[in-house]
């Protein structure tokens, strides 16, 4: 399995790419403003890079079909994603604690664990599922961001 602590810290870095470049390039992956929608930037594409990167490298060792693993990156993916906006809006809205970094950054860890351990499961437990699906998902995750960065909603997931 893809060691969690390589997906947080990649998260880290990109939470303040576009700060650092401020360019409709980098919008269109790292984070533009505080919202909640712009943050799951930073659990998506890290976890679909680390994944594709370590299945690429250990595809051997892992004995896994590409076509498994593709899909467990787009389930993942999108578990990562659902998770963080479910805890965000339970822990401080439902529960009224207070925003803070220490707070969302747990929101983040345990959502990137927990689709971790979804991915895996899949990974190991799927054969023959037709890619289409899993181009599809992660299609419209990265369609989504792109538009979205760019033409931003009033709903306040995407108000930051």
């Amino acid at each position: 399995m893809v060691p969690l602590a390589i997906i947080v810290g990649l998260s880290g870095l990109q939470h303040f790419i576009y700060d650092w470049l401020p360019n409709p390039f980098f919008a269109t992956f790292a984070p533009i403003s505080e919202s909640v929608w712009e943050h799951l930037k930073i659990v998506f594409y890290p976890f679909v890079f680390v994944w594709i990167a370590s299945y690429l490298i250990f595809r051997r060792s892992l004995k896994l079909g590409w076509r498994e693993m593709l899909f467990a990156v787009a389930i993942g993916a999108t578990t990562a994603c659902v998770l963080t906006v479910f805890l965000f809006y339970l822990i401080h809205s439902g529960f009224g604690i207070v925003q803070s970094s220490w707070v969302d950054i747990g929101i983040e860890i345990i959502s990137l664990f927990v689709a971790q351990m979804v991915a895996w499961h899949i990974a190991k437990n799927t054969r023959h599922i037709s890619p289409i699906i899993s181009i599809l998902i992660l299609f419209v995750w990265i369609v989504s961001f792109i538009v979205f960065s760019f033409i931003i909603p009033t709903a306040p997931m995407f108000v930051g």
